[in-house]
């Protein structure tokens, strides 16, 4: 294990056999702490792995992914978008500006990286991918349902139009109907 795991009250990340933990690490004492004979460490620590991914990701209310150096140890993306990822870690932890557009497996995303541990290997990072997609259909969906609308509110707005002018004709028509050859005359002088 690395020394540096064992200054507690730091949180350490470790892969091991290629698998990723958080461990956290505590001095075991024989009699009390300050006067006491340390023994070791008591060491506890969980994997981080595509369980976890999905608790962060929902969490998040994105997709995510926990790298170390250029290999994804844990992710939620699936397919071609995982492996797209593979391919494009080492530009999207070197130019990580607080949030890159990326294409992935057909989906547009939007990256931001935070480095969880720095490490002579690259140390381990924490990859957030919201979907400019999803987000965006919701937009799509309210553009489609006021276009909708519109469309309607225009065609009942013309049928009312229509009828108004009939209404209004109507009575015009059958006062001309009913005088066919006389010429009314205004006196305006």
């Amino acid at each position: 294990f690395p020394s540096g795991i064992f200054l507690h009250g730091t949180p350490h990340y470790l892969v091991y056999e290629g698998g990723l933990y958080a461990v956290a690490a505590h001095p075991l004492f024989f009699g009390p702490e300050g006067s006491g004979t340390q023994l070791g460490y008591v060491l506890l620590g969980y994997a981080i792995n595509n369980r976890v991914a999905q608790e962060v990701g929902q969490d998040a209310a994105a997709e995510v992914a926990f790298s170390t150096g250029s290999t994804i140890q844990a992710t939620t993306l699936q397919g071609s978008a995982r492996g797209a990822l593979v391919q494009r870690i080492p530009s999207l932890l070197k130019d990580n500006d607080g949030g890159q557009d990326v294409w992935l497996g057909g989906e547009h995303f939007v990256v931001a990286a935070t480095q969880l541990q720095r490490g002579a290997d690259g140390g381990v990072e924490l990859l957030v991918l919201k979907s400019w997609d999803q987000a965006s259909s919701y937009l799509t969906r309210l553009n489609r349902l006021l276009l909708a609308w519109g469309a309607f509110l225009l065609a009942v707005s013309a049928l009312l139009a229509v009828l108004l002018s009939a209404t209004i004709t109507r009575p015009l028509d059958r006062l001309v109907a009913g005088q066919p050859n006389k010429t009314i005359a205004y006196d305006l002088g």
